[in-house]
């Protein structure tokens, strides 16, 4: 499992990982993160997914981890529907 979470990690600095996707578990574990929270900032909509089969579950493309670790760099997310931008200086 850890030699699949380092492939991916750098599978996410390539530009054309367009077509790949992880499921919600391994999304976590790459944005270092529990499943739940994972889950409530997927429902909040700032990480987009979508679902395969009812078998395979939630599936979140590689492109889509990486927009949001851009998007929302320098964001309080402890409450997803509300995410605050913080100052450096606080």
């Amino acid at each position: 499992m850890e030699e699949i979470l380092r492939q991916i990690l750098k599978e996410l600095q390539h530009p054309n990982v367009d077509i790949k996707s992880v499921s919600i578990k391994e999304a976590a574990k790459i944005l270092g993160i529990s499943w739940s929270k994972l889950k409530s900032l997927m429902d909040a909509g700032l990480i987009r997914y979508m679902i395969t089969s009812p078998r395979q579950g939630y599936q979140i493309p590689l492109w889509e981890i990486k927009r949001f670790q851009e998007q929302y760099m320098g964001y309080d997310l402890s409450d997803p529907w509300n995410p605050v931008k913080f100052d450096k200086a606080s």
